[in-house]
């Protein structure tokens, strides 16, 4: 599954992959819990290393109780040697912090996002598919961008959209596959680690049985 990592999120992506897959694999966490996950912050789960000479690592959880008490359990020995590897000057912040896929826009060397005006125009008139070949972008992403413009008025639902169309569009784009594809500032959901991960597994279940390409 580990190799399976950089074709699915990008080589630049891959290693921040697969420490969060190993933290969820050491900690037998949920994904919710693994993004919640801090070195330093007592407000969220985060690791308590032994206080005294000898003493056992632990994992402490915050109660949402009302006498604010916390649940510790022991840390499972592969995610201490997974966090020991990790040097101290780093231990701050988000114990795992995934990166948005290379792949997360574009998937295609053609793709490109359209200007605003563009965008409204294909909004309005012109139904996701009909959008998503358009521009080379998945579906996924062309409702992404609707709900950015959620009170347009959608008048026609139109199946193609004309070449000369798309041409102009892009090469008017607000932001192509040479430019940045993602904010490094943004965090990703629990919901779209998941989505993530489940795509990584399905590409590492095909490595393993061969399967023949789509």
């Amino acid at each position: 599954m580990l190799d399976a990592v950089p074709g699915v999120v990008g080589s630049s992506a891959a290693t921040s992959w697969q420490f969060t897959l190993r933290v969820l694999w050491g900690s037998a966490f949920r994904v919710g819990d693994v993004m919640d996950f801090s070195w330093d912050d007592p407000r969220h789960i985060h690791p308590v290393w032994g206080r005294v000479a000898g003493q056992h690592p632990t994992i402490a959880i915050p109660s949402s109780q009302k006498n604010g008490k916390v649940q510790e359990i022991p840390m499972l020995p592969e995610l201490i040697e997974l966090l020991n590897g990790v040097p101290v000057a780093s231990r701050t912040g988000w114990v795992v912090s995934p990166e948005s896929s290379e792949f997360d826009f574009c998937g295609d060397l053609e793709s490109f996002h359209p200007c605003d005006s563009d965008m409204k125009s294909l909004l309005a008139g012109y139904r996701n598919t009909a959008i998503a070949r358009a521009c080379k972008v998945s579906e996924a992403t062309v409702r992404k961008w609707r709900q950015s413009f959620s009170t347009l008025k959608v008048t026609a639902k139109e199946y193609i959209v004309p070449q000369d169309m798309i041409e102009l569009m892009s090469l008017r784009a607000s932001r192509t596959p040479e430019q940045s594809c993602r904010n490094a500032t943004d965090r990703m959901t629990k919901e779209r680690v998941s989505r993530v991960i489940a795509r990584i597994g399905k590409a590492g279940e095909c490595e393993n049985l061969h399967c023949p390409p789509n």
